[in-house]
C-alpha cells in the first residue's frame, strides 16, 4: 500500500444514504490486509471524501495539492485505486499503470455496484401490496417520467422527504424498486431494493453494471427512450419471470452487493 498524506485521506463529511458511513472506498482502508495485496500497489486515496469536502471538486486549489502529490509517484510501479465518487477521478492519473475500480465516472476500468451499508432488516412481508415504488428528487430528467406514476394504482411515488424508518418498509411492501439515475449515472436505490427483496428497476442513459453477472437476471434495465412506457414495460414481465428475479436478488445481493463481496472481487482482479 501507497502511503498517502492523511489530508488526501479525509471521511466524507456528508451521509447519503442517511446512515452510509464509512463509504466503501473509506471502509477497504480500515480493512487492509497487506497479505492479500497482488501484483498491484493500493493507493488510498479517499477521492470521494476529498472531492465532497472540498466544495465537490470545485476548489481549484485542492485538486491542485491532490495533484502534486499524484505526480510525485513512481511511474514504474503498478497501482490500483477505489472510487466512488459521481464524477470520478477528476485528477490527471494518465501518466499511472493504475487499475480504476469505479461505481461511477468517465473512466471504469472495472464497474463495482454503487454500495450502501444495510439497513435495519425488516420481517419479510406475506403480501407485497406496492407495485412499484419511488421516495426521491428531481436530480435528472429522466425521473420525471417517474413521477409522473404517482396516483396510478398500485405505486408510491413521492418527492416528499422520507426518514429511513419511512423508506424502508416501503421497500419491503414493493414488487418493483424504481432506480432512475440521479446527478450520478446508478443509484443506491439498486442496492437497497436488493436489501429488501424488491426488484431493482434501472432507468438510465447509460449503465454501469457490476461485472460478473446479468443485472436482467436479478432486475430490469430501461433506457432513457423507453422511461415513458415504465408501468407497461412492468406489466409484460410473467409472475413466474419476477418470482426468479427476486430469487437470484437474494443471492446477487450477498454475492455482489456486499463490502465485502466486492473487497473480494478487486483484490482479484489486482493480482496481474
Amino acid at each position: 500500500m501507497i502511503q498517502v498524506p492523511e489530508q488526501f485521506r479525509p471521511a466524507i463529511n456528508t451521509a447519503f444514504p442517511p446512515g452510509n458511513k464509512p463509504i466503501f472506498e473509506e471502509w477497504f482502508y480500515d480493512n487492509y490486509n497487506p497479505e492479500l495485496e497482488g501484483g498491484r500497489e493500493y493507493l488510498p486515496v479517499f477521492w470521494t471524501g476529498y472531492y465532497v469536502n472540498n466544495n465537490y471538486g470545485n476548489d481549484k486549489s485542492s485538486i491542485a495539492r491532490l495533484q502534486a502529490f499524484i505526480d510525485t509517484l513512481d511511474t514504474s510501479k503498478k497501482y490500483y485505486t477505489i472510487v466512488q465518487y459521481d464524477d470520478g477521478i477528476l485528477n490527471d492519473i494518465s501518466g499511472l499503470d493504475i487499475k480504476v475500480f469505479a461505481m461511477s465516472g468517465p473512466r471504469i476500468d472495472y464497474a463495482l455496484p454503487l454500495l450502501c451499508h444495510p439497513h435495519k432488516p425488516l420481517a419479510p412481508v406475506a403480501i407485497r401490496d406496492i407495485y412499484a415504488s419511488f421516495v426521491g428528487s428531481h436530480t435528472h430528467p429522466i425521473r420525471e417520467h417517474v413521477f409522473a406514476l404517482a396516483g396510478i394504482g398500485g405505486t408510491y411515488i413521492s418527492d416528499k422527504p422520507h426518514s429511513i424508518d419511512e423508506f424502508t418498509p416501503i421497500l419491503n411492501r414493493s414488487i418493483y424498486a424504481l432506480c432512475p439515475r440521479g446527478y450520478g449515472q446508478t443509484s443506491f436505490r439498486i442496492c437497497e431494493a436488493l436489501q429488501y427483496g424488491a426488484i431493482p428497476v434501472y432507468i438510465s442513459d447509460e449503465f454501469i453494471e457490476p461485472q460478473g453477472i446479468d443485472f436482467n437476471t436479478y432486475g430490469l434495465k430501461i433506457p432513457a427512450d423507453q422511461a415513458h412506457r415504465i408501468m407497461d414495460i412492468l406489466l409484460e414481465i410473467s409472475p413466474e419471470n419476477v418470482y426468479a428475479k427476486r430469487v437470484v436478488g437474494r443471492e446477487v445481493y450477498r454475492n455482489v452487493y456486499s463490502f465485502n463481496a466486492t473487497r473480494n472481487y478487486i483484490l482479484k482482479n489486482t493480482l496481474s
